[in-house]
């Protein structure tokens, strides 16, 4: 009967622990010695079996109740850890959110000046052509002015050519009047040299 009573007090001391000190190992030493007085008692004759075993019961219950209560706070740990990750990978989330909604600011910003880039480019490259177009045509135009500015220059010269060999002729001729004259004048002034000079 002693033990049963022992056996009783520490299950008493045990269930009047906290949940965290039951599941310590002084709260695991007491629930033992309980355990181990209650099974010492059970071939004891002087105690009524209806006794040893409602000590014994609650005994086990007690067990039954650790158990469950180590599993929950296996599950609770469990939990805890998830919840820990989940908040986690909720922070990185956020984060990351946050870090894809400024990129999309400045991909707009960047596909904004990338289109701004692109209208000036297409507008100087149709400058360019139309620059290009002008100097073709100014080339050309160049080219038609040189060959006829050529040909007027060889007409003039053919030209002025021809003037000068007439009028070279033409001088060449009176030249030669001239010296016909010339001769002639002499003659007549020898003629009355010669004539006067016997008188």
């Amino acid at each position: 009967m002693a033990d049963l009573l022992e056996a009783a007090r520490q299950l008493i001391s045990f269930l009047d622990l906290s949940r965290a000190d039951a599941l310590s190992p002084q709260g695991e030493t007491r629930l033992n010695t309980a355990t181990a007085l209650a099974e010492r008692a059970q071939g004891a004759l002087d105690v009524p079996i209806s006794v040893r075993s409602q000590v014994q019961q609650c005994v086990r219950e007690t067990h039954l109740v650790i158990a469950e209560l180590r599993i929950l706070n296996s599950k609770r740990r469990s939990n805890r850890a998830a919840l820990t990750r989940q908040m986690k990978l909720k922070e990185e989330a956020e984060g990351t959110q946050k870090a894809m909604e400024e990129l999309v600011v400045e991909l707009t910003t960047e596909e904004s000046h990338v289109s701004s880039l692109e209208d000036q480019i297409a507008r100087l490259q149709q400058e360019l052509a139309d620059h290009k177009a002008r100097a073709e045509a100014k080339t050309r135009a160049l080219a038609t002015s040189a060959d006829k500015l050529e040909a007027l220059v060889k007409d003039y010269s053919e030209a002025v050519q021809t003037d000068c060999v007439a009028e070279g002729a033409k001088l060449d001729a009176e030249d030669e009047r001239l010296g016909t004259e010339w001769v002639r004048i002499r003659r007549a002034a020898e003629e009355f040299l010669n004539l006067h000079a016997q008188e």
